[in-house]
Order: C-alpha cells, then structure tokens, then sequence
C-alpha cells in the first residue's frame, strides 16, 4: 500500500522563520516518517526565496500563493490542494 502523503501549510514560507522552519524539519525527517509535503504559502511564486525552496526541495516543498489579508486567496490554496494535516504560522 501507498504511504499517505501528509500536506502541511507553512504561511510566511519565503521570510527568515518560514524558511528556516522548513529547512530544519526537512532536514530532521527520515524514512520512518509518514511521507509529507509542504505547501510553502507566499505572496509571489516568483520570489527568489520560494524559487530557491523549490529548487532546494523539489520532491517535499510546492509553492502556494496566496495572502493571509486574502480569505480568498487562503480559501482557494485549500481548495486547490485538499485539506492540509498541519499548519505552521510564521509571522
């Protein structure tokens, strides 16, 4: 059977605290683990950060946009991508 793949939401993904959470829980994750992938909420596809994300972590990171001042946009990442497992909040 297929592992269950885990959707995870990082808001804030491209600032210092998005970023940095992203790289620490990639990097501490091992073959035991449920697979899990996460949705790098930013503002911009195209911000080098999430660019660089996206290169870095092809197989565990999609780039979302959207904006937290939005309901809209937010309501459409869920809708685009299922219903996340879990969320972090960097501001």
């Amino acid at each position: 059977m297929a592992a269950l793949t885990r959707k995870n939401l990082v808001t804030g993904a491209t600032g210092r605290q998005g970023k940095a959470f992203i790289s620490a829980i990639l990097s501490a994750r091992n073959d035991i683990e449920p697979q899990f992938r996460i949705l790098a909420l930013t503002r911009s596809s195209s911000h080098p950060t999430a660019r660089e994300l996206a290169i870095r972590y092809p197989n565990y990171v999609s780039i979302v946009e959207g904006d937290l001042d939005s309901p809209e946009t937010v309501r459409k990442v869920f809708e685009d991508t299922g219903n996340p497992y879990g969320a972090f909040s960097a501001c």
